[in-house]
């Protein structure tokens, strides 16, 4: 199996000060993961038509109640990430 091998191969390199960028195999799967998020991103925003998405609208809403009352958005993204926290320590 090429990853585990792969994996280890660049552990270390990295401590040996080559960066994973570096690696022409990483290098490739990480150009391929770029692209495919920016699809994914560019289907989210828009559809076809050029009309704004249902997450489109979402999102527009939701940074401007964050914007309107930022304390309480922080005191939100705390308290969600406390709750996260809590439930994977189980």
């Amino acid at each position: 199996m090429l990853l585990p091998r792969l994996h280890k191969e660049v552990l270390m390199q990295v401590s040996n000060g080559i960066h994973l960028e570096d690696h022409p195999v990483i290098a490739a799967q990480l150009d391929a993961l770029k692209s495919r998020a920016k699809r994914i991103y560019g289907r989210a925003m828009t559809t076809p038509a050029g009309e704004p998405t249902r997450f489109r609208v979402m999102s527009t809403k939701l940074t401007a109640a964050i914007q309107a009352h930022p304390i309480a958005a922080v005191a939100i993204a705390f308290t969600a990430g406390y709750v996260v926290v809590r439930i994977a320590r189980r």
